[in-house]
């Protein structure tokens, strides 16, 4: 009888011991953007061998999904752009600012999104008007909604995010809808 008692445990206890412990999905992300503007200018420069007005666009954000609801993600970002001009002219941008994410649909590694930010901008522009160089600075405030796509595998931490953004204010290039990207580490 205890032969057939322990037989019993053992049959019934093996696929217990058997499953594996299931990982919580990553609730922090960090992600990164450094690259120049692709535009006319930086074509043009590229042919050339030369990006002296060619835009440098650097951003990093952090975000968490929320415990209440796993679909929204909130966190900061910062976003810096400049050109590297040899003539003083050129542009300097700085904005920040909170952003929320809502999960829209996910089918397999794609998931689609919208997104929202309300950003503070810190602009210094030295630009030729009328054949006199002058300097614009100043505190501006404005915000975007973004589609997007977020490509990510389950056993992956990595992911790419893909996304157009419509803005109240001039992002790059005096335009207020831009592609942007940016590179995720989940943790």
């Amino acid at each position: 009888m205890k032969t057939l008692t322990l037989l019993f445990f053992i049959f019934f206890s093996l696929p217990l011991i058997a499953q594996e412990e299931s990982k919580p999905e990553p609730s922090h992300r960090i992600g990164i953007q450094a690259n120049p503007f692709f535009n006319n200018i930086f074509f043009d420069e590229l042919g050339g061998g030369s990006f002296v007005r060619t835009l440098l666009v650097f951003s990093a954000r952090y975000g968490q999904h929320l415990p209440v609801n796993n679909k929204v993600i909130v966190g900061g970002e910062f976003t810096w752009y400049q050109t590297f001009s040899r003539d003083n002219r050129g542009y300097l941008n700085l904005n920040a600012g909170p952003w929320a994410r809502y999960m829209l649909y996910s089918f397999g590694g794609m998931h689609f999104f919208g997104e929202t930010s309300a950003y503070a901008t810190y602009y210094d522009n030295t630009v030729s008007m009328f054949g006199e160089m002058e300097t614009i600075d100043g505190f501006d405030w404005g915000y975007y909604v973004a589609p997007g796509i977020n490509f990510k595998s389950t056993e992956s931490r990595w992911s790419l995010d893909l996304l157009w953004k419509f803005s109240t204010e001039p992002l790059i290039d005096n335009r207020r809808n831009v592609f942007s990207f940016k590179i995720n580490y989940h943790f």
